[in-house]
């Protein structure tokens, strides 16, 4: 998978889905407009019994910018682990399309969704902009950014930052982070974006947008980074001045409280957990990082309220990790094992008293990373009449394990009672950076130390560094 991803997938340092070429030409006869696909034509996962390995187009370029700095962040978690000089040429490729998805809008500290100078080439997104002079003349670049782009880019280069041991690497990540920062700090802490467009904003007072997580975490990045004081006595003053750490633990119940496992309708659930399992996938690095930096930074008792916020609840009834736990996500199950680390060791004990579940979870991620093939992406799946919801079509009674999901763009932000998307097209292929980073980052933390583990039983994590 990791190798179909950089030789299919790579475009300028950007990672975008793919669609390839199928027999009779059926990927030009039943492209997917919406749900209107199934209604004006056959249904094409039914009749497509062979796709060729040519690449056809791109698609899903609107969200290139975010699934990039994701796909930095895996590679550079393979490099921590592998140490392999063909990995550190793939995070250089990728390093360099980051670089140019800031410097292609000619703002500073504005980034792009997606660019491209091949004019066939079509981007998502309803901003495309020409940029007319410059060294990029002749590109086209998708605007309209919002926070989830910012999330998985600064999440990729604080990773490759933090586990690249590359002077030249780290160099060149500080500008970019530092650029964002001295935007966010002169301008109020507002990203201005294009014509036309109003300024995206991070700031705290905003408390269900998760924009305190993103912007302490993004001041404390520059901070740690650079070793200025300005970057620190920004992040005292934002912390005591706006509480931002206080409305840190609001958001956090906020976005993934509405998740309530007392619901006794799968349809309901599934209404209720779309939209939280998307926000609290963007947000879940943030809460690795603060963890890791609350005791170096002296907030720890501050972010012991964050936690206790994620493991148990919130005073206005919200849940959180009780409403997730039997889910069947490997990504959060290694949110809840990597936030039990104590003085840079896992420690079971140490999980808020939930060393309980930290066996289970340890080996719920690794069943699910062991049951994830590739193939999924170009079969469709279909739901048994026993386990179908009632009055529910398509959602099941009880949560499916990863490899019976449809195919989707990234697994751990969509419900786990769906079995399938509209307009699921068997040559469709989705980068599989959800895959990749979830299995490397267990491989660099060593609770998944070989592709052959067992399952049955937990390798318990030793883990390599306090830092995510």
């Amino acid at each position: 998978m990791y190798q179909q991803l950089i030789s299919q997938h790579l475009h300028e340092g950007q990672v975008w889905g793919v669609a390839f070429k199928a027999n009779q030409d059926w990927h030009k006869k039943c492209e997917c407009i919406e749900e209107e696909a199934t209604r004006e034509i056959p249904y094409c996962g039914d009749v497509v019994t062979e796709v060729k390995t040519q690449r056809y187009r791109y698609f899903d370029t609107g969200d290139g910018a975010l699934f990039t700095g994701h796909a930095l962040a895996m590679i550079a978690y393979k490099l921590a682990t592998t140490h392999d000089p063909a990995v550190f040429a793939d995070l250089e490729t990728v390093l360099a399309g980051i670089e140019k998805l800031f410097a292609v809008t000619g703002s500073a500290g504005l980034l792009a969704r997606a660019f491209t100078k091949n004019s066939k080439i079509q981007l998502d997104g309803e901003s495309i902009v020409k940029v007319g002079a410059g060294r990029y003349a002749g590109y086209s670049w998708s605007g309209d950014v919002s926070q989830d782009q910012y999330s998985g880019v600064m999440f990729g280069l604080w990773s490759a930052w933090n586990l690249v041991e590359n002077e030249s690497i780290r160099d060149r990540i500080e500008t970019l982070v530092t650029d964002v920062v001295d935007v966010l700090i002169q301008s109020n802490q507002v990203i201005p974006r294009e014509s036309g467009y109003s300024d995206l904003s991070f700031s705290p007072g905003i408390a269900d947008s998760g924009n305190a997580i993103f912007l302490i975490s993004y001041i404390l990045m520059a901070a740690e980074m650079t070793g200025k004081s300005k970057y620190k006595n920004y992040f005292e003053k934002i912390t005591q001045k706006d509480s931002a750490l206080d409305i840190t633990a609001l958001s956090i119940a906020k976005l993934w409280g509405t998740i309530d496992p007392s619901l006794t309708s799968a349809c309901h659930y599934r209404e209720k957990t779309e939209d939280s399992y998307y926000r609290f996938n963007i947000l879940a690095p943030w809460i690795y990082f603060l963890n890791a930096m609350s005791s170096k930074w002296g907030f720890s008792s501050e972010w012991s309220d964050v936690r206790s916020v994620f493991w148990s609840g919130f005073s206005e009834g919200f849940v959180n990790w009780p409403g997730v736990k039997n889910d069947k996500n490997a990504f959060f199950d290694q949110l809840y094992l990597l936030s039990g680390l104590s003085g840079g060791h896992y420690d079971y004990q140490k999980v808020s008293g939930h060393d309980s579940y930290s066996e289970e979870a340890a080996q719920d991620a690794l069943r699910q990373l062991a049951g994830y093939p590739a193939g999924l992406r170009r079969k469709n799946r279909v739901l048994n009449t026993d386990e179908e919801e009632p009055g529910c079509e398509g959602t099941a009674k009880k949560a499916l394990d990863v490899e019976r999901r449809g195919a989707v763009d990234y697994a751990w932000q969509i419900s786990p009672y769906t079995i399938s998307q509209p307009c699921h097209q068997p040559w469709v292929e989705f980068p599989g950076v959800d895959y990749l980073l979830a299995y490397w980052m267990a491989r660099y933390h060593g609770y998944y130390r070989k592709p052959s583990v067992s399952v049955s039983t937990p390798v318990v994590p030793q883990i390599k560094s306090t830092l995510i």
